[in-house]
């Protein structure tokens, strides 16, 4: 004997599992690990979970700083599609430094750690960041030239959810007056999830193809 799962059965667990798609919330938190780097004048930090991460190239002059870049990573609760939340706070630093020393590029991976859905860090992309430093007199200090260059990230894997992230507002070349910072507060990440709607011309093929089995199998339920 063989039976048959009535269709309309069928129908809602897909419809269910569909209404599922675009509620996706996301909770958790941003990170960044800088690259290993091959600089005699370099110095770089990467905290274990990444929050707090560090490129810092030079030799500074008294009363001066190291020249480098800055990384401090921030929390997101609840984004759900269309939602915009910080990468973190990214600082540029031009520090008065010797000749020859500041100059330098290095890697910068992001992550996401998530806590909501509970599936960890997920790699997001890498910036490679470049300072252009510039030869100074005592008469007349010349603003570095921070630059910033890298790929949209693909869409990510969220659990069961394909969720596209989009970073917003890093430039790709940023002019730092020496012995000072700037701090990057706008660099953002804009969450795109699939809506329910995306799917409705799939639901009503299957719609269409569960009422002719219906039909071909009203009266059949055994043989």
């Amino acid at each position: 004997m063989i039976r048959y799962r009535k269709p309309s059965i069928v129908l809602a667990m897909i419809l269910t599992a569909v209404a599922a798609r675009g509620g996706l919330l996301l909770t958790g938190n941003t990170a960044g690990l800088f690259q290993p780097i091959s600089n005699h004048y370099a110095t770089m930090t990467n905290s274990v979970d990444g929050s707090n991460s560090s490129f810092r190239p030079g030799l500074p002059v008294e009363n001066s700083f190291k020249s480098g870049v800055q990384f401090n990573g921030s929390n997101f609760q609840n984004i759900g599609d269309g939602d915009t939340f910080s990468l973190g706070l990214v600082t540029y630093y031009n520090g008065l430094s010797r000749i020859g020393t500041s100059s330098g590029t290095s890697s910068l991976d992001f992550y996401l750690n998530f806590d909501d859905p509970a599936v960890g860090r997920i790699y997001l992309a890498t910036v490679k960041f470049g300072i252009d430093a510039t030869a100074n007199t005592a008469s007349r200090l010349t603003p570095d030239i921070f630059t910033a260059s890298f790929l949209q990230p693909r869409p990510i894997w969220v659990g069961d959810e394909l969720v596209k992230f989009t970073i917003n507002g890093l430039p790709t070349s940023t002019s730092v007056a020496e012995n000072a910072w700037v701090n990057l507060g706008n660099v953002t990440v804009t969450v795109a999830i699939p809506e329910i709607s995306t799917y409705a011309v799939l639901l009503g093929m299957v719609a269409m193809g569960f009422a002719t089995l219906r039909r071909r199998y009203s009266g059949t339920t055994e043989a």
